[in-house]
């Protein structure tokens, strides 16, 4: 990790030594490293990472993939996620699918080989895995991913990383997944105030359908005891575009240590581009 983080390739012959280490943590670590010197790698490197993309240990096939991403050329990337998308294992399916989905920008339609992934994804047993295809098929607009999503966000699967959960109730705000109301409040209103950041996501999400105490708990929250609190608060005005929250955001910008002035910047901007719409 060290000489990956230095950009020391001059030293890829010992990590690739280290990927037939016996130690499992020694030759994923290596790989790591690998595949950050992948700009730099040769014929060794790329070999290599292709039969540890079928290595016995899931933690490799895991970590090969993303090693791929910038080992192999484009083409080659493209295969191996196609096969990790059958993999036995729940993790090297969801990544696989995962580093598809970053692959694609909308500003380009899906392509035909995501979708394909998705919709085989959506039936996956791992409801890890099912989340990632929601997200792709509701990014995708496909009328079969709102459903999904919503079935995820209101069930109370295991498994699920906040990260994935947070990008979920956004997707479910921005494209007004009504569906999905119970698992929002659940998670807005569920527990203590402020328990858990993914009670804001939830309140952004509904804030975002027009659901009245979300908003309002959210313009209140710009009255926090504390700081922290009041830019948590910033920030989901601002992902809510909550335009009544506008006098209190330009107060609190005036006032010194009243929120990060960065959060306050970027909310009053979201605002003015929200009116512009």
């Amino acid at each position: 990790m060290i000489l990956a983080d230095v950009g020391a390739a001059e030293h890829l012959d010992e990590l690739c030594d280290a990927l037939e280490d016996p130690a499992l943590r020694v030759r994923q670590m290596a790989l790591v490293a690998v595949g950050e010197l992948g700009k730099a790698s040769d014929g060794r490197v790329q070999h290599a990472t292709r039969l540890l993309l079928s290595d016995l240990a899931p933690e490799m096939r895991f970590q090969a993939l993303i090693a791929a991403r910038n080992v192999l050329s484009e083409s080659a990337f493209a295969d191996a996620l196609t096969r990790a998308h059958d993999d036995e294992d729940p993790e090297v399916r969801y990544i696989a699918l995962r580093l598809a989905e970053e692959a694609w920008t909308e500003s380009t339609p899906p392509p035909r080989s995501l979708l394909a992934a998705a919709r085989k994804a959506a039936k996956d047993d791992a409801a890890m895995v099912r989340l990632v295809a929601a997200v792709v098929l509701v990014r995708a607009e496909d009328p079969s991913g709102a459903d999904l999503l919503a079935s995820l966000l209101n069930g109370r699967a295991a498994g699920l990383s906040a990260e994935d959960e947070a990008e979920a109730l956004a997707l479910a705000g921005k494209h007004r997944i009504r569906a999905a109301l119970p698992g929002l409040r659940r998670r807005a209103f569920g527990g203590w105030f402020g328990s858990s950041p993914l009670s804001w996501h939830a309140r952004v999400a509904l804030a975002r359908m027009g659901d009245a105490r979300a908003r309002r708990s959210i313009v209140s929250g710009l009255s926090a005891w504390t700081r922290d609190g009041r830019t948590l608060a910033v920030v989901a005005a601002g992902e809510a575009r909550i335009v009544e929250a506008r006098p209190k955001l330009e107060a609190l910008a005036r006032e010194p240590g009243g929120a990060d002035p960065d959060a306050i910047a970027r909310a009053l901007e979201l605002l003015s581009e929200s009116a512009e719409a």
